[in-house]
């Protein structure tokens, strides 16, 4: 059985970045609606980096937290969307608000009207 994961949770994954066989977290952007839910999904990186056009996960933006994410601070990196095909566990869930201007973000960085 697929394990449907929701919009804003943060799940550990296959790093497509790295070509290494380490797992790192990701935020999952998309929904119901994506063409590959329940066995894909659309989501960004966590990264430790502060860089331009990042911006930080704060304790406000958490919704609930079922293990801690490890990387203080934590920072997501909208210009770097990519498919999530292996997701393992979830280490929180995020806020709908910062997922919705995390997805603008995203839309922008595609050519998308924000």
């Amino acid at each position: 059985m697929v394990r449907k994961i929701e919009r804003g949770e943060v799940v550990l994954a296959k790093d497509p970045y790295t070509g290494k066989s380490g797992r790192r977290p990701f935020v999952v952007i998309s929904d119901e609606n994506y063409p590959f839910y329940p066995h894909g999904y659309l989501g960004v990186p966590v990264t430790s980096q502060d860089k331009s056009n990042t911006f930080e996960i704060t304790e406000y933006d958490k919704e609930y937290i079922n293990e801690d994410l490890h990387i203080n601070p934590s920072y997501v990196n909208p210009w770097s969307p990519s498919q999530v095909n292996d997701a393992g566990r979830t280490l929180l869930k995020l806020s709908n608000d910062f997922c919705d201007i995390l997805s603008d973000r995203v839309a922008h960085a595609v050519g998308g009207d924000l």
